[in-house]
């Protein structure tokens, strides 16, 4: 039996990208982060509890920008030696 081409293969499929670009969309620029983030995994995991008192009151900048660059940042302390 012939086994197909790979590169061949991939090259029909099409290409995914990580993020959708919104080149006329406005730009906000975040505050750098704040947070002291330095709990152990676990104790984050074990403390956590759900609320569904929501209100409508918007998310601070600040907060926000600490998620986003937790979730999406850089994974190593630029200022920890190893």
């Amino acid at each position: 039996m012939e086994q197909p081409d790979t590169a061949a293969a991939a090259e029909d499929e099409p290409q995914h990208t990580m993020f959708t670009e919104h080149p006329d969309a406005d730009r906000v620029m975040l505050p750098r982060p704040h947070a002291d983030l330095r709990l152990p995994y676990d104790q984050v995991l074990y403390a956590r509890r759900t609320h569904r008192d929501l209100t409508d009151d918007p998310v601070p900048l600040s907060t926000l920008a600490t998620l986003l660059s937790t979730v999406f940042g850089p994974t190593q302390n630029p200022h920890q030696t190893s």
